[in-house]
């Protein structure tokens, strides 16, 4: 035990007064993040900063095809991004999606790795609904609520962040850029005869290269059971209750991950009693990804020979080595007006419209080498033929060992170099996926005794309308020689 002179503690109050006071004034339960808590943390998007609050978690994208190192979408109350709404300043906006090669399409929901932490004055999380809040979510909400200039009194504000990073080591088959780097600033002020005007703007720029290599059974199946007789169990039956990977396969990523934004707002404070505004924001994303894979597959898997709690045998396999380069490109596009008008201490009038626009497009090169290929007869050009089968072969029979819960086959290294036993299995030159939203929406909103303070009898009403328009669109050319 070693015993201190002194412990300081030191902490910052009137920075996170505001965030504080909007939990408080919150009707329902809310959590909220204060842009210096943000800043304060190494967060440069939205879904990271959304990690700090209790009850909220991350998830990257989850399919088949896309690397799994960076947070894209939140989870509210263990519910995905499908089942959560996103606003800006309390207006839908529009979303690309997700990508989810499994499905083929982009899920539903908005992907929050596109909007930068620094266009923020504070992230509310709504967990409980109210009749003001969009009903199309049984997860939460999360409102994103800009900077206003006349924030702290009006007073001018400005803000910079410069980051720099240097990795000491770096994955192959080729070195990644270097060095990563990181700019972002936030600037606001008020002027005019009586500094009724304001004006915000927020920009941001981020590069950053980085390495994964990802050891996995398969997609979607994972682990198969057997019986004491190796046979291959179906539905929930676990057989001996030994789980047996049904592939061996790794992935090496490389990502380019590019980002930019700028976000600007104009107010107009005339009197006590009337305010207005205007936003836009632009929003750019490109992650270009470089996948190299191997699999090993016993492809036969009905019957398992010689198995233990962590091992068995295969008498057949086949090798895949693939390579994808999948370059994503995100664009965002967000407008908002809005005013408001208090003709008493009591009431409000608001009136709030929005326009956005969201496009997602990826292009995407495979090809794909495989041992123990038989094809199909060829047919005549237009029509599309039965494919390629990958085998089993003895060549490619191997060991299997899970102990230390990571899966290892033992295919024979003479075997796996022997380049004359792969055949192309596919190559896809000419392959790509566009989707696209577009959102309009205004609501109008009338408000009596709903102050913190008020007292006495309440009510509120509104009127909301808003049109959605989302499209995707999949084109694929293959060859199977």
């Amino acid at each position: 035990m070693q015993t201190l002179d002194a412990m300081q503690v030191t902490g910052v109050r009137r920075a996170n007064a505001a965030a504080v006071e909007s939990k408080r004034a919150a009707t329902n339960i809310t959590d909220v993040i204060s842009a210096t808590d943000v800043r304060a943390l190494p967060d440069s998007t939205i879904v990271e900063a959304l990690r700090r609050v209790p009850g909220l978690s991350v998830l990257p994208a989850t399919d088949n095809e896309h690397p799994r190192d960076e947070a894209a979408t939140p989870v509210l109350r263990g519910l995905g991004p499908s089942y959560n709404n996103v606003t800006i300043d309390g207006l839908t906006i529009a979303s690309p999606g997700t990508p989810n090669g499994t499905l083929g399409s982009i899920t539903r929901g908005v992907r929050l790795d596109l909007l930068p932490a620094s266009m923020v004055s504070e992230l509310q999380v709504v967990k409980t609904f109210t009749p003001d809040l969009d009903p199309n979510a049984t997860g939460g909400a999360i409102n994103l609520k800009t900077r206003s200039a006349f924030e702290n009194g009006g007073k001018p504000f400005f803000s910079a962040e410069a980051a720099l990073g240097h990795a000491n080591d770096v994955g192959k088959p080729r070195d990644q850029d270097d060095p990563g780097y990181r700019l972002n600033a936030t600037g606001s002020r008020t002027f005019g005869s009586e500094q009724q005007y304001g004006v915000t703007l927020s920009a941001n720029y981020q590069t950053l290269s980085s390495y994964t290599e990802t050891h996995m059974t398969t997609d979607t199946v994972h682990y198969g059971f057997y019986d004491n007789n190796g046979v291959l169990q179906t539905g929930a039956n676990l057989g001996n209750g030994w789980a047996v990977p049904q592939q061996d396969k790794y992935w090496y990523v490389q990502n380019q991950r590019d980002r930019y934004g700028v976000t600007g707002k104009f107010e107009v404070h005339p009197s006590a009693a009337l305010e207005a505004y205007a936003t836009a924001g632009y929003y750019y994303f490109k992650d270009n990804m470089e996948r190299n894979e191997v699999l090993i597959d016993p492809r036969n898997r009905g019957q398992v020979f010689n198995q233990t709690a962590t091992s068995g045998s295969y008498p057949g396999g086949d090798i895949e080595v693939g390579y994808s380069n999948q370059i994503v490109t995100t664009r965002t596009k967000v407008a908002q007006l809005g005013t408001i008008w208090r003709p008493t201490d009591r009431q409000q009038f608001s009136a709030r419209g929005a326009w956005s626009d969201a496009t997602y497009d990826e292009p995407i090169r495979m090809i794909k080498y495989a041992t123990g290929i038989t094809r199909a007869a060829p047919v005549p050009v237009g029509q599309t033929g039965s494919g390629v089968t990958i085998n089993a072969t003895p060549n490619y029979a191997f060991n299997y060992d899970t102990s230390g819960f990571d899966q290892r086959f033992g295919v024979s290294p003479q075997a796996y170099n022997e380049l004359g036993n792969y055949s192309l299995s596919y190559w896809r030159p000419d392959y790509k996926r566009t989707a696209a939203d577009r959102i309009l929406t205004g609501r109008l909103d009338y408000g009596f005794n709903q102050g913190e303070s008020d007292q006495g009898i309440g009510f509120a009403a509104g009127v909301s309308y808003t049109t959605d328009k989302p499209s995707y669109d999949i084109y694929r050319v293959e060859y199977q020689p």
